[in-house]
This record gives C-alpha cells, sequence and structure tokens, in this order.
C-alpha cells in the first residue's frame, strides 16, 4: 500500500513539475493532496513510510529526490511532534523546493566533477527560480510552504543559499528541510560522486551539526526516526551474523530492531532480535550491501 501510494505520489509531483515547467497554472490543491495522502501513509506504516524516504532509486533528477525528501522530512516533523498543518506545509514545500532545478542547464548538475565556485552559481541561484516559477501563484501558496521552497539549501551559520541567511532568519520548517534534503542527496547517487552508506551519511550530519550547518534538534530527531543505522541498512553483528535494520528504537541509536541470519542462509526466515534488550549482541560494523551467498 505505502509503495503504490509512493508511485502514485510520485507521478502526480512529475505532472505538478511538467506544467509549471511549461508555463501553465498548476493545481496547488494537488501538491497539497499529495502531502496529505504521504501523511495518511506515514500514520499507516511509519517505518516503512520513512524507508521509502531513504532509500532513493536511479531515478531522473529533481522530481523523485523531492518526494523522498518530503517522506523524511513528514517522517522528522512527526518526531518533532509538529501538528497536521504544518506536516502538510513542511512536505508541500520539500515536494516544490527543487522545481527551480528545470531553470539549470542539465550539463551543469550532471557534471562528472566537483563544480568550481563560480560553475556551482547557476545551481545556488535555482530557489530564487522556484520561487518565480510559483510567483503567480502565491496567494494559493501558505507561508511557511514558501519560505520551505526558499530556504530549504540555507545553513545555520550562513553558508548556504541563495542569500546566505543565518539560525534566527531562518524558518523552522526550512531547517527540517534542509536536514532531510542533506541526508537523501548524501545517500543518493551524483554525476561527480557515488551514494554514501547510510550510516556515513548520518555521521557526516552529526558533525555538519557541530560545525553550525543544521539544527541539532532537528539532526537528533532524524536519528530518532532511522538510527544511526537506517532502515533497510545491513550490519556485521558481535557473533559474526548479518542483519537487516527493520526498526529505529527511539533514543538507543545503536541498538535497532533487527532481523539476523547466519551467512549464507538468507533464503530461511531470520531471527527478529531488539538489540535494546540484549547486552550479548552489538552491531560491530556497517555493510553496503548483503554479503553474496
Amino acid at each position: 500500500m505505502a509503495v503504490g501510494a509512493f508511485n502514485e505520489s510520485l507521478w502526480q509531483v512529475t505532472d505538478l513539475f511538467t506544467t509549471l515547467d511549461g508555463g501553465q497554472e498548476p493545481d496547488f490543491p494537488n501538491a497539497e493532496k499529495v502531502a496529505r495522502s504521504s501523511l495518511e501513509a506515514a500514520a499507516n506504516g511509519l517505518d516503512l513510510f520513512t524507508s521509502l524516504g531513504i532509500n532513493p532509486e536511479a531515478l531522473d533528477y529533481p522530481t523523485p529526490h523531492s518526494l523522498h525528501v518530503s517522506n523524511l522530512a513528514l517522517s522528522i516533523g512527526l518526531e518533532l511532534g509538529y501538528d497536521e498543518k504544518l506536516l502538510v506545509n513542511l512536505s508541500t514545500g520539500c515536494l516544490l523546493h527543487d522545481v527551480g532545478m528545470l531553470r539549470v542547464d542539465d550539463k551543469v548538475w550532471q557534471r562528472e566533477k566537483q563544480l568550481q565556485p563560480a560553475e556551482f552559481a547557476p545551481i545556488a541561484n535555482h530557489p530564487c527560480h522556484s520561487v518565480a516559477l510559483l510567483s503567480s501563484y502565491l496567494e494559493s501558496v501558505p507561508f511557511a510552504t514558501r519560505m520551505v521552497v526558499y530556504q530549504t539549501h540555507e545553513r545555520l551559520d550562513g553558508s548556504g543559499y541563495p542569500r546566505g541567511c543565518s539560525s534566527e532568519h531562518i524558518h523552522q520548517l526550512a531547517k527540517v528541510a534542509a536536514v532531510a534534503d542533506a541526508f537523501v542527496a548524501l545517500v543518493s547517487d551524483r554525476p561527480h560522486r557515488e551514494s554514501m552508506m547510510p550510516y556515513h551519511a548520518m555521521a557526516k550530519l552529526l558533525a555538519d551539526v557541530q560545525s553550525g550547518y543544521y539544527d541539532g534538534k532537528v539532526v537528533r530527531a532524524l536519528l530518532s526516526t532511522v538510527s544511526l543505522f537506517p532502515l533497510g541498512s545491513y550490519v556485521l553483528l558481535s557473533d559474526g551474523r548479518i542483519a537487516r535494520v527493520l526498526r529505529a528504537n527511539g533514543d538507543k541509536y545503536t541498538q535497532p530492531v533487527v532481523e539476523a541470519w547466519t551467512v549464507n542462509q538468507y533464503d530461511v526466515a531470520g531471527d527478529v532480535i531488539d538489540l535494546s534488550q540484549t547486552d550479548a549482541l552489538k552491531i560491530t560494523q556497517p555493510l553496503s550491501t548483503l554479503p553474496a551467498s
């Protein structure tokens, strides 16, 4: 059900982007409908819903990326206790935040090398393009949603774009969107680099909090939602078994619930283990994939 809802939402967001790119009036109530549908999917099964947000596929950018970010931001917002209105505004803003990339030459962001500052300028300006594409329809877009669209790429220390805003000038929902966007970007393949393992992406975000880029409360909410070893990832246990992370365990970041197998016995049902309930087992390292049988 959650996968079907995700695919339906992807089709609707793609249609919205195409409409905006063509200069036609988009159906913003439909964008909000996607956000509410996502919220319903989260209520029906948060673990699976979150997993869909943090396991992006190699699909065309930017539409799928925006939907993954929206899913993950909703999961974080739920952990932070946001009400329905804030969650819908957050989700809708995330769905629209990268629409301005449609105005950036594909050759810029598809280059297979790290961009120099001058080369990066068109990308740094894409939030302005996003707002420009929405400008004729702003009356139907809530203020909080607009701020997510405009400020997702800002950083608390003023090092972000497009305006270099510092913490006190960044909307709280945009701070949530920034963390979700960064995590999804890190675990996604890009033309100039391979994707990071979710464990290493989480470790980088934690380091970036110390560097002043992100709101620590938001990153902790992400950590509580997906754990240090994110949902769906594989790990090696101290007894030599391989395990897949099934769900997070709140503030027990290193002790998620896992399904464990003996190596080469993946064709049978594994043992479901809550690592917070045993001192005999712990995770010794993350794995990039399930070891071959």
